[in-house]
């Protein structure tokens, strides 16, 4: 059985990043996940910077919609991913990209 990693232990980007972590990124405006490329990140802040939402997260913005209006999480594979985090993403794609009902106007 695989070991249970601690996210709070890994609070640089460096310690995500030799833990074989993932931080994702998802966008509340437009509804987009994607998972942040690490080592973009510590080259341009540093492997000392705190991966922690309330340092990282001012940092980053949507690659579809340039909003700074992002939120962050660290999952050790896709089914790490919590679930309000699935529900909000899919969330904002179905209220983002479904055509309004026109039959009933």
């Amino acid at each position: 059985m695989a070991e249970k990693r601690y996210p709070t232990r890994h609070t640089t980007i460096g310690s995500v990043i030799d833990a074989g972590l993932k931080i994702h990124g998802f966008c509340m405006d437009c509804g987009h996940d994607a998972e942040i490329d690490l080592a973009e990140v510590a080259r341009k802040l540093g492997r000392k910077h705190s991966s922690l939402p309330m340092y990282l997260v001012p940092k980053v913005h949507c690659d579809v919609c340039k909003s700074k209006n992002v939120g962050t999480y660290l999952a050790d594979s896709e089914a790490d991913i919590p679930a309000e985090h699935q529900e909000h993403v899919a969330k904002a794609w179905r209220s983002k990209f479904t055509p309004p009902d026109t039959e009933n106007q």
